[in-house]
Formats: C-alpha cells, sequence, structure tokens
C-alpha cells in the first residue's frame, strides 16, 4: 500500500515521499497529511505462479525471417486455442490462460508449427512492461535456448 496526499499547489494525488512531494518540500511548501488516501500496489497474480521452465519441442522450426510479428502472431482467441490444439503447451509462455504466444499461427498457408524470434522478444517486452517477473525470465532463456540474439 502507498500513501497518497493532496498537492497544496495543484490539487492533484501525490505518492507521499514521491519525487513530486519531496521537491515540495524542499522548496518548503507545507503539504498536510489530511486528507490523505491508501492505494494498492499493482501486482499480477501470474508471478506467484510457480516458475516451472518451458519444455521447447526441438521438433518445431524456428522462424527467424524479417517479416512483422505483428503479420504471423495469432490475433484471436479462435487461432490461439487452434495453435494450443496443434503445437501443445510450449507455443506459450503462459499456456493456462493462453497468453504470450511465440509460435505462428496456424493458417491455409501454414499448418507446421514454428517459434518465432520475434514473437519471443515481444512476449519479453510485454512481460517487462506489465511487470510479469515469471514469465520474463522464461521469455529470455527461450530466446537464448533458441539463439535469437546470434546474429546471422
Amino acid at each position: 500500500m502507498e500513501t497518497l496526499v493532496r498537492n497544496p499547489e495543484t490539487g492533484r494525488w501525490i505518492k507521499k515521499n514521491g519525487t513530486v512531494y519531496n521537491k515540495l518540500k524542499k522548496k518548503g511548501v507545507e503539504i498536510p497529511l489530511r486528507p490523505s488516501k491508501q492505494r494498492r500496489i499493482f501486482v499480477p497474480q501470474d508471478i506467484q505462479q510457480q516458475n516451472k521452465p518451458l519444455s521447447l519441442q526441438k521438433q518445431f522450426s524456428i522462424d527467424k525471417t524479417q517479416t512483422k510479428w505483428q503479420q504471423k502472431k495469432p490475433h484471436s482467441k479462435k487461432q490461439r486455442k487452434e495453435l494450443l490444439e496443434k503445437c501443445k503447451d510450449s507455443c506459450f509462455l503462459i499456456p493456462e490462460k493462453i497468453k504470450f504466444p511465440i509460435c505462428n499461427k496456424i493458417s491455409s498457408t501454414n499448418k507446421k508449427c514454428s517459434y518465432n524470434c520475434k514473437g519471443v522478444k515481444a512476449a519479453a517486452a510485454r512481460a517487462g512492461e506489465w511487470k510479469y517477473k515469471n514469465v520474463l525470465s522464461k521469455a529470455k532463456a527461450t530466446a537464448t535456448q533458441l539463439d535469437c540474439y546470434k546474429k546471422k
């Protein structure tokens, strides 16, 4: 929980002992501690999950083409479920919730399961952005296993 107080200059809520609060104190502005309110700090639920390692299936090919991930990722829930049925858990970093896909979508032209290096990097970026620490470590380990950071 973090405590918020009103900024006497702007009337906005600011964090107690935050940067704005400390600057106002340094300037000599008197900040009343009442009224104040408590705010919960966001912690994703998946952080509490066990950090089981991702089981990569070696028979899947690795897509290192320059095509954008936006064009190859499974967009809809239907596409993600189809990918889960055909390629199993190894195509998602959180397979229970069908989150963070790292494989190309299954389509009429592409019927094989294949990992996508740009998908792994995108999953790592989103995991870092949304503070999924376990997923971030899985994504980094996966990228290392698939040699996604090696130059061509």
